[in-house]
């Protein structure tokens, strides 16, 4: 990523090159890990253009949700997947 510089003590990041943000999107939809899929959404989210910003966003929430549906069914039958309990 290009950083320009436009204040003393603050930066500005510089739009992507076509390029690059095709291949930072390329290898945002190939990784699997979770966390590693938001940080590298969290570092582009900001240089890429305005549909890529959309299907970068579409597919993090879809990732939220997968893995909010995941907590509720992690901990087997007994767990309510809301408050952390276990029902009885």
């Amino acid at each position: 990523m290009r950083i320009k510089t436009s204040k003393v003590g603050f930066t500005r990041v510089s739009q992507l090159d076509p390029n690059m943000e095709n291949d930072l999107l390329k290898r945002f939809e190939k990784e699997s890990d979770f966390h590693v899929r938001l940080e590298i959404a969290e570092s582009i989210l900001l240089t890429v253009s305005d549909s890529n910003r959309k299907k970068l966003l579409k597919s993090l929430v879809r990732d939220c949700d997968c893995v909010l549906m995941g907590l509720g069914t992690a901990d087997g039958e007994d767990y309510d997947g809301e408050t952390n309990t276990i029902r009885k």
